[in-house]
């Protein structure tokens, strides 16, 4: 996890400078239990550069990546 932090804190620093800590100190493991805590999830995951005001919609995001064909 150290490791893909790093490397994408990097990266991600590289391109937009006014960031300034791109991963929060803590995790949470957690067990998803069924398609609709799936859904969930990545719905949370998809909406944070959202939220975080980094762009308008989860796909504006460069740095946003899904499967065209995922079907969660």
């Amino acid at each position: 996890m150290h490791s893909i932090k790093s490397y994408s804190a990097k990266q991600i620093l590289k391109i937009m400078t006014q960031i300034v800590q791109v991963w929060q100190s803590e995790r949470y493991d957690r067990i998803v239990r069924n398609d609709l805590e799936l859904t969930n999830m990545w719905e949370y995951i998809r909406q944070n550069p959202v939220k975080a005001g980094l762009s308008d919609s989860p796909e504006g995001y460069p740095f946003f990546w899904q499967e065209t064909d995922l079907q969660i």
